[in-house]
């Protein structure tokens, strides 16, 4: 996974991301309780289709997620490969270079450089884990604000059913 594939995926999010905030801050927090039962029905309706539109984007979110997950899987699998295949090279290797003897730690740091592409790789892919991570979080908190705000209209619109099938 390369540094643009991962800034296409931070950018996709991010715009997804801003699209639900817009979609969870632009509903009013709840109707009047003395406004009629269609001014509250509207209220529901839209609720209802701005809650698909985050089902949608949350869908999306979940796919490149998931996408994302298997790359830093596979990326941090090729890492570690890598590193025993350096390791194991470095092992049979003599432990002494030009009459001088190579310390342990020598030893760690050549297979660090001989792995660190392996390492570029691995952290970018994970990065891309996370960032989508974070925003299938912040994208499922929003939709249960805006659900919370339709079962609260619900319940005003059924305690209004409730009162004037009493009145009868």
């Amino acid at each position: 996974m390369s540094e643009e594939i991962v800034e296409q995926v931070e950018s996709l999010i991010d715009s997804l991301v801003a699209e639900a905030v817009e979609i969870r801050f632009s509903t009013p927090p709840m109707v009047n309780p003395s406004d009629s039962v269609p001014v509250q029905t509207h209220a529901l309706y839209e609720i209802r289709s701005s809650l698909d539109r985050l089902d949608e984007i949350l869908v999306k979110v979940l796919r490149v997620r998931a996408k994302a997950r298997r790359s830093a899987f596979t990326a941090e699998a090729e890492l570690e490969s890598s590193f025993d295949q350096a390791l194991d090279a470095l092992l049979s290797s003599p432990t002494k270079r030009g009459g001088e003897f190579i310390s342990a730690k020598e030893r760690a740091s050549e297979v660090n450089l001989t792995i660190l592409n392996e390492k570029r790789v691995a952290f970018i892919a994970r990065r891309a884990s996370d960032t989508c991570d974070h925003a299938a979080e912040i994208i499922k908190k929003l939709h249960r604000d805006l659900d919370s705000i339709r079962q609260d209209i619900s319940l005003v619109v059924r305690s209004k059913a409730f009162e004037s099938s009493i009145d009868r």
